[in-house]
């Protein structure tokens, strides 16, 4: 993932716990994705941008914008596509001080799209 390194897939998992609770905001956009089948195999390029607003050590904020690529292979196993290997390259990493904007955060209770979306799906809070 990058330029770390995650042996098992529960160290990965644990280390997003330990690393989205204290993001303000995150997002993973995926913009172009080419994959190219050839019988029970399959290679692809993905790519996206990535963007997280996290708290500083001083009471501030910062944000880290980066232009990843995912170059991935693919197997199909019972009749099913699957990932065989997946490796992210990072384009561009930026990290930068943003101001706190006046009024603070927009509050989860002031988003629109909870008032407006109803499924479960689209309601604060964990997800089990």
């Amino acid at each position: 993932h990058g330029s770390s390194f995650y042996p098992t897939p529960d160290a990965f998992v644990a280390r997003l716990r330990e690393a989205v609770p204290a993001q303000e905001r995150s997002g993973l956009y995926v913009c172009n994705h080419l994959i190219v089948v050839n019988g029970e195999v399959a290679e692809g390029e993905v790519y996206a941008l990535s963007y997280h607003l996290l708290p500083d050590a001083g009471g501030g904020r910062i944000e880290h914008k980066l232009r990843i690529r995912y170059l991935d292979s693919y197997r199909r196993d019972h009749g099913r596509w699957r990932f065989a290997k997946r490796t992210m390259v990072v384009d561009f990493h930026e990290t930068r001080p943003v101001p706190i904007p006046s009024g603070g955060p927009l509050k989860p209770q002031d988003d629109p799209s909870y008032g407006m979306l109803q499924s479960a799906l689209f309601r604060p809070g964990a997800r089990t």
